[in-house]
């Protein structure tokens, strides 16, 4: 392999399966491209029938796809911008038929891959939850004053695992279950658990 051969480099995930694929089923799969120019992985939803693959979803950084049992709904991780420009993954629902893809989250760092529950109205998922005062969040009460990450508390640090990229420190944070309902197409994206 020589370091013009990087661009060929497509990475699927695993697939979520839309009824039979040998009587006109498909598959869906989030592909991770490398972008050389914009020295990043794009990743994009595809659709894979028959035919081959096609894409299906519009953003360049969608990932996780998951089908509902009803096999009607697509749901996905969408990156997004906050209202400060904090860019998070945040679920997103799309018709397998075609349509648009609606965000349902606002979480605000995130969100991680989307279950279904067996009825196919409402989606689970992981989320972090920022202690109020740190990681720019505002302190309740205080006018909603965010204070600068260098007036935070310091933190003690004794394990390896303490900080990932994109989610930063994780052992003030713990993971807590958000259910989001998405029968209600005009429902405001949930932020709180």
């Amino acid at each position: 392999m020589l370091a013009n051969d990087i661009h060929h480099l497509h990475v699927p995930s695993s697939p979520t399966v839309s009824g039979d694929p040998r009587n006109g089923g498909s598959a869906f799969v989030s592909v991770s491209r490398p972008d050389l120019d914009g020295d990043r992985y794009r990743t994009t939803v595809e659709q894979v029938t028959g035919s081959g693959p096609i894409r299906w979803t519009a953003g360049d950084r969608d990932s996780a796809p998951v089908l509902s049992p009803d096999g009607r709904t697509l749901a996905f991780l969408r990156v997004v911008a906050d209202e400060h420009g904090a860019e998070r993954p945040q679920v997103a629902v799309a018709p397998v038929d075609g349509g648009e893809a609606r965000v349902v989250t606002a979480l605000p760092l995130g969100a991680g891959a989307p279950v279904w529950s067996p009825d196919s109205t409402r989606i689970a998922v992981t989320a972090r939850f920022p202690e109020p005062g740190r990681y720019g969040s505002a302190v309740p009460g205080d006018d909603d004053r965010r204070p600068a990450p260098s007036a935070e508390a310091p933190r003690l640090v004794t394990r390896l695992d303490f900080h990932v990229d994109g989610a930063g420190y994780l052992l003030d944070k713990l993971q807590q279950v958000v259910v989001v309902d998405v029968t209600d197409r005009d429902a405001a994206p949930v932020h709180t658990p």
